[in-house]
């Protein structure tokens, strides 16, 4: 059996091969790339700094105002 292959993470139920490149360059449905990101930052499945990245150009590209963007500013 291929590593991944029918595998899902345990918080958001998203297939490990989802955690890829090619799945978030072809993927347009943004709320799973912001499921995908939130997986990726927690750390559940490892650290992935630049995919972490990519995902977020890729969300950004799609939906420039989406929640998971936001960055947290000092008052």
């Amino acid at each position: 059996m291929e590593a991944g292959l029918g595998e899902t993470t345990s918080k958001y139920s998203i297939p490990l091969n989802h955690l890829d490149y090619d799945y978030i360059k072809k993927c347009s449905d943004t709320k799973e790339l912001e499921k995908i990101l939130k997986v990726l930052k927690s750390g559940e499945e490892g650290r992935f700094p630049e995919l972490e990245a990519f995902a977020e150009q890729r969300i950004q590209t799609l939906d420039p105002n989406s929640r998971v963007l936001r960055k947290d500013v000092p008052v």
